[in-house]
């Protein structure tokens, strides 16, 4: 190209014209990263198909987690429990939703959709990766979230002074790898931090949901402690362990309001909890909480004080959709896996039969790598007797 040729022309082009032409580069250019912005949305478009303004947010909307410890995102953390706050400044209203930590959600990993455990999208990508997998699995839009160390639950706990609670069956549990030991009696007890600890860890009946429902009765014990009279001089203390072992983004001015709804939930006897609807089964031979896609969208939709209906109808059963080919194909394995294992208990001289002609087919090939091995071996005495018998003939002729 003349670049001489063309400076003299565009030096020639009246100043309107030169403004001009500059607008048509300037919308050519937008244009361009308008489009590519556009194909990565496109390209990063949710399940459900819905944008993130369209999402529900009636209510402010914060993710509760409890980790072992204030570490930094995704270093090798499983939320051990998780839970939403919705929360209504002006009618002053607090709805919690329990979501166990065994359910099965889909996420992004390395670029691309896969179904996990809820509690692995911690480890995975930290606090984002948590509150995008849970705003695109409720259709809630979530801006804020409440990071608990739960190592310092213990502390709280005695911090308060401990909790009466009813201890509804006896809980003996030993997990030697985690360090964790439950051993509890039925009957009222007074739970000091170590024991309230085992008393909400506990999951062996009823897996997540039977720990969800002792959590919310332990939550119920913990705030009829907080608001009575004999907290006054236990203040002080207890700030300091909340603020040792809470991590947010919200600030001072959203907390209070949130402390004192709930305060006054709590002792109106309105205080509203629930869980995610679904079914435990196993898939792939994994535990998990199947949730019912449409019903936990309802739910939410109801959580939120908005009709369910039009597209947020049309992107539950959309969202449902692509859950439900999931767990169909995790359902046609378990079963194949489940019919297989059967086999093996019911003909057990036929598994049996099939190791040994295995062990066999092993040991054969064996002895002919062996084999060929004790051959060469043998070959050099032969080529050393061949010389002995060379130097031998050599003297006779000699003779």
């Amino acid at each position: 190209m003349d670049f001489e040729r063309l400076r003299e022309k565009w030096n020639n082009i009246s100043f309107g014209d030169r403004m001009a032409a500059l607008a048509v580069v300037f919308i050519l250019v937008m244009s361009y990263f308008y489009v590519q912005e556009q194909e990565a949305i496109k390209a990063k478009r949710s399940a459900d198909n819905l944008k993130r303004e369209e999402r529900l947010s009636a209510k402010k909307n914060v993710v509760v987690l409890g980790v072992d410890q204030l570490m930094e995102a995704g270093d090798g953390q499983r939320s051990d429990t998780l839970f939403i706050m919705m929360f209504d400044p002006e009618k002053r209203q607090c709805s919690l939703l329990n979501v166990p930590r065994d359910t099965r959600v889909q996420m992004e990993i390395e670029g691309k959709p896969d179904f996990r455990k809820v509690n692995d999208a911690y480890t995975q990508g930290g606090i984002r990766l948590t509150m995008s997998t849970l705003e695109e699995f409720l259709g809630l839009r979530i801006d804020h979230y409440l990071i608990i160390d739960v190592s310092g639950f213990k502390r709280v706990v005695d911090a308060i002074g401990g909790v009466d609670l009813y201890v509804d069956r006896d809980m003996d549990y030993d997990d030697f790898k985690q360090g964790l030991h439950i051993h509890l009696k039925a009957g009222q007890q007074h739970l000091d931090g170590e024991r309230a600890m085992q008393y909400v860890r506990f999951r062996r009946e009823y897996g997540d949901i039977g720990r969800i429902r002792r959590q919310q009765r332990f939550l119920w014990a913990v705030q009829r402690k907080l608001v009575s009279g004999q907290m006054l001089f236990k203040i002080p203390g207890l700030t300091k362990e909340l603020v040792s072992m809470v991590k947010t983004n919200l600030s001072i001015s959203d907390i209070l309001p949130m402390v004192r709804t709930l305060r006054d939930m709590v002792q109106e006897n309105a205080f509203y909890m629930s869980y995610i609807p679904g079914t435990a089964e196993y898939l792939y031979d994994i535990g998990y909480w199947t949730p019912h896609v449409v019903d936990t969208r309802r739910q939410m939709a109801e959580l939120q004080g908005v009709p369910f209906e039009g597209k947020l109808l049309e992107s539950a059963n959309r969202l449902a959709e692509v859950y439900n080919a999931s767990v169909a194909k995790g359902r046609d394995w378990q079963a194949e896996h489940d019919a297989m294992e059967e086999e093996k208990l019911r003909h057990p001289q036929v598994e049996n039969l099939k190791e040994q002609q295995n062990t066999e087919a092993v040991g054969k090939a064996e002895p002919v790598i062996e084999k060929s091995k004790v051959q060469t071996v043998e070959e050099k005495p032969k080529k050393q007797k061949s010389k002995k018998h060379g130097k031998k003939n050599k003297v006779k002729t000699k003779a």
